[in-house]
């Protein structure tokens, strides 16, 4: 390893933390640690520092060594930051590495922090990072569930096992406190949860203590914004695994780790230059029925609000949106407007934080086709009059250092 360390040293460059594992007589072991990040690796971590992933990648790849990476969401997909091997999954070990890291991004201060269900890995963040909020990926958490339900010893018949996830996935999804408590009602009232106490047991145990860190209730609306779907992390894990770890022979730690420094993550940082670059107005041509104000964003958001943009202008009008509160600045009115799809109801819409009280704003915190019509029919107000905090987030904005006209590129 040390001598692949200094080899690494020049080919991919960064920072590297190595202790092998040693006994001295009289004194306490101390444990292997391996520690890496690259300079770019830097970079992306300060960029999208809100919120952080940390991930047993060697639970996926089924080697002996607890391997963790730490991933962020950028604004075109999900990207490995740092990487670190431990010789033990417990919480010493785990926010040792974490401190490294720290002394390596002395302003970094996550907000948030995405894990699968780990009492280790949630203290180690609490030791290191106290005021930062800790939830339960959706992905492992649901896998979680179907697995455990699916196994027969623990729920006989599989029409409960089928009829307790959906009512476990309600609970999940809920937006608040009401809908929390109809959604944990309609569970506890139903055959299946009264025939299968075993279950019960598992969910009260194991689940509702920590709901506070899996249910949308609980959820920031910082963290809504920038996470509202956490699987693409789990896709990038499988493509480690298949792409890169599948048939390659030496299965040592040196051999996983050379794969890991030298191809995986050039190809990650290679598909987020090229990514950032062809957003760029100077790289491409926009269709001409692309609203401006959508130059220069992430494709997956021209497509969003885009689609909701051509709703709103389909069908409403001027006619169809009511201002409740006034302001001399139109971005800080409050309006209501009429919902599309169901007769009688209205979405109210505060631009000034912003917010709209529909499913879609809720899920995906990008402008509504309610916004949208806004921008369409209210005067003085534009996309633009929405929060510079809000439109300048680097998770709707290009990258500038990896823009097709940067000297880094």
């Amino acid at each position: 390893m040390e001598r692949k360390i200094d080899v690494w040293r020049n080919s991919v460059g960064g920072n590297f933390f190595f202790r092998p594992y040693c006994k001295e007589e009289g004194e306490e072991p101390k444990a292997f640690l391996f520690c890496y990040q690259s300079a770019w690796q830097k970079n992306l971590l300060m960029r999208y520092q809100t919120v952080v992933l940390l991930d047993a990648t060697y639970k996926t790849t089924k080697y002996a060594l607890p391997l963790f990476t730490l991933v962020v969401k950028t604004n075109v997909n999900y990207i490995n930051v740092g990487v670190f091997v431990v010789l033990h999954e417990d919480t010493d070990s785990i926010a040792e590495a974490l401190k490294i890291f720290q002394s390596w991004n002395p302003d970094w201060k996550p907000s948030y922090f995405l894990v699968d269900y780990s009492i280790p890995e949630m203290n180690a963040i609490t030791i290191c990072f106290p005021s930062c909020r800790i939830y339960i990926c959706d992905f492992h958490r649901l896998q979680a569930w179907q697995r455990w339900l699916k196994t027969t010893t623990n729920v006989p018949r599989a029409e409960d096992a089928e009829e307790l996830l959906k009512l476990f996935k309600k609970l999940a999804i809920s937006r608040n406190d009401q809908e929390f408590l109809v959604a944990e009602t309609k569970l506890y009232d139903s055959d299946s949860w009264k025939r299968n106490e075993k279950a019960q047991k598992y969910f009260c145990s194991t689940w509702l203590p920590v709901k506070d860190k899996w249910t949308q209730s609980f959820f920031d609306r910082e963290y809504l914004f920038i996470i509202n779907t956490n699987n693409g992390n789990e896709s990038q894990n499988k493509t480690l695994k298949y792409s890169y770890l599948r048939n390659h022979i030496d299965k040592s730690l040196c051999g996983v780790l050379e794969i890991i420094l030298t191809e995986y993550l050039s190809d990650a940082l290679h598909t987020y230059q090229s990514s950032n670059s062809s957003l760029d107005s100077g790289y491409k041509n926009y269709n001409d029925a692309i609203p401006d104000f959508l130059y220069k964003r992430p494709i997956s958001f021209i497509r969003h609000v885009y689609q909701r943009y051509a709703t709103a202008q389909s069908v409403y009008s001027r006619n169809s949106i009511t201002l409740v509160e006034d302001d001399s600045d139109a971005t800080f009115c409050r309006y209501v407007i009429k919902s599309e799809t169901n007769v009688g109801e209205n979405h109210l819409i505060d631009p000034s934080i912003p917010f709209c009280s529909c499913d879609d704003f809720f899920k995906y915190r990008f402008p509504c086709k309610h916004i949208c019509a806004l921008i369409l029919y209210i005067p003085d107000f534009s996309f633009h009059s929405l929060p510079s905090s809000y439109l300048g987030s680097p998770y709707i904005t290009i990258d500038p250092i990896y823009s097709v006209f940067s000297n880094e590129f």
